[in-house]
């Protein structure tokens, strides 16, 4: 029996599961789905799991953002635990309830007994391969080693993505030594017990399916905490792995001949292990196969870090080209520190905060009697002006609007006195305003004035849209005042509400225009004016 459960996502708490039964379960938005996620990025039904004696099948059902299995998009994919799936801001993974059914007895399998031992003929350290005193390997083994760790390099460093570099690997392994079964487990290095991929071969080929059952907790173990690679033998003399003489059955009615298992290891760091065994006793394992094995298994190790490093920074370029189409610099590298790696989304949720509008006064007969390009080249050379003053005082950019431009101070992230913040980056905007309009008229360009209004209150922000597009903003009757102030607001001047005048009375000129009935309001508004920054010189 198999169980969904939630790794992340921005709706739904860290580890809610769903149990699967027999037959097929539908995934996505809508109520009438098996299993209901409001990500807004998950379309309305996004994927479908079929699930049977056989494992479990994902097909996507055409959604608009995709699936993606281990960060690649799928159509259709057998999914086995350790895999990540991810649908919009949603990362799931399968988990098994009950214990694989037993394999037939003609099965080949691989260890499956946690209590037995096998005989260590051979042990090798992450570090003694270089550094080891044994005598050098002779020509024809030296030039066989060096062929396959040339095709190690070459192959493994270009793999796309995990699964991929797990399934190279492994036939990469299964055609320079000589074995019937292998597996590799890929682990968290945070914890050893939570297996993050996993990959089983099998004469050649690969199965579908990795059972716990297949491979030694023990074992495996034992080689994440020494960073040893073993080499084992059923008949040679020796000791167990625990340190005490083999006394166990099972590897005879295994029929396992003999068996390796080395770290997947880089700069010290065990990724995961690799497990070879073979049935065999015309062909048993030497230490050359075992050192050739912790070559590849160290070029292999190179390859997972490069591709853990190359999978954080692409989510952390994601993140940051998201903030920062509306977030100072240096707010959204705060932001990417403290939330980490990971798709960008902000949930809706409700908020205390100053909302500012600015709109350009008689931009609309102005953009008439100038060219196109020359009203673009004008528009981007004033918003890059405001934007420099909104980023340096914390402010969130949430959109243009035309000539008008809308920010917001307090979220996403906390910005202290943000009312008196908000009203500091109006007058700043203001005087920049005419410090550049002289340039500006001796270029040719037509001066313009601005009108700023600015409210405070209880808004809803967060990231609002559709599958296909999304954007962080704020919506509610704050924003809607704030809007009408701007719309009231003369060419130079800076109105705020009430709110926002008990706020700031006490560091700003202040003139009270009375109460005013702003458009779509049933109540008349008090409005002020700000004259300038007492703490600012004229």
């Amino acid at each position: 029996m198999w169980k969904l459960q939630v790794i992340r996502s921005p709706v739904l708490p860290s580890g809610e599961t769903w149990p699967l039964n027999s037959g097929s379960t539908v995934v996505g938005r809508e109520d009438v789905c098996d299993i209901v996620i409001s990500d807004p990025r998950i379309s309305s039904q996004h994927f479908r799991l079929e699930i049977s004696g056989n494992g479990v099948k994902i097909v996507d059902l055409q959604s608009t953002n995709g699936t993606f299995l281990d960060g690649k998009a799928i159509q259709q994919e057998n999914w086995m635990p350790g895999r990540k799936l991810a649908a919009g801001g949603t990362e799931l993974e399968l988990v098994s309830v009950n214990p694989a059914p037993a394999l037939s007895e003609t099965a080949p399998v691989a260890l499956n007994n946690r209590g037995f031992d096998f005989n260590i003929v051979s042990e090798r350290g992450i570090s003694e391969p270089e550094n080891s005193e044994a005598p050098l390997a002779g020509g024809a083994v030296l030039a066989r080693h060096l062929k396959v760790l040339q095709q190690s390099v070459r192959t493994l460093s270009g793999a796309p993505s995990v699964p991929e570099l797990l399934d190279r690997m492994m036939r990469l392994l299964f055609e320079a030594v000589e074995c019937d079964t292998g597996y590799m487990l890929v682990t968290d290095p945070a914890n050893r017990e939570e297996i993050r991929a996993h990959l089983a071969y099998e004469k050649g080929h690969k199965r579908e399916n990795l059972e716990e059952r297949l491979y030694s907790r023990t074992l495996v173990s034992k080689v994440l905490e020494s960073k040893s690679g073993f080499l084992f033998d059923s008949e040679a003399g020796g000791m167990g792995l625990m340190g005490a003489p083999d006394s166990s059955q099972s590897i005879f009615q295994l029929r396992i001949k003999t068996a390796l298992c080395c770290p997947i290891h880089s700069e010290g760091r065990v990724f995961g292990v690799i497990y070879l065994d073979s049935k065999r006793n015309r062909k048993k394992f030497s230490g050359e196969d075992l050192d050739l094995s912790m070559y590849v298994a160290g070029i292999a190790g190179m390859a997972l870090e490069n591709a853990e490093l190359y999978r954080k920074l692409r989510a952390e370029a994601a993140i940051r080209d998201n903030l920062r189409r509306f977030l100072s610099p240096n707010v959204a590298e705060k932001i990417i520190a403290e939330r980490g790696s990971g798709d960008f989304h902000l949930k809706s949720q409700k908020a205390r905060l100053s909302v500012l509008f600015a709109d350009i006064r008689g931009f609309t007969p102005l953009s008439e009697a100038l060219s196109p390009l020359t009203v673009a080249q004008l528009l981007n050379t004033y918003f890059s002006e405001m934007c420099a003053i909104v980023f340096r005082n914390g402010g969130t950019l949430d959109k243009f609007i035309g000539d008008c431009m809308m920010v917001l101070f307090n979220a996403p992230v906390e910005v202290a006195d943000h009312e008196s913040v908000a009203v500091k980056t109006a007058v700043e905007m203001r005087r920049r305003l005419a410090q550049i309009l002289p340039e500006w008229k001796r270029r040719g360009l037509p001066e313009i004035q601005v009108g700023i209004g600015i409210n405070s209150g209880e808004a809803v922000v967060g990231s609002l849209g559709t599958d296909a597009r999304m954007e962080y903003t704020a919506i509610g009757d704050a924003v809607n005042i704030a809007s009408r102030l701007c719309g009231i607001a003369k060419p130079g001047q800076i109105l705020v509400s009430e709110s926002v005048f008990e706020k700031t009375k006490a560091s700003f000129r202040t003139s009270m225009l009375g109460a005013t009935q702003l458009k779509g309001k049933s109540r008349q508004v008090l409005v002020y004016e700000i004259v300038d920054d007492l703490a600012l010189p004229g």
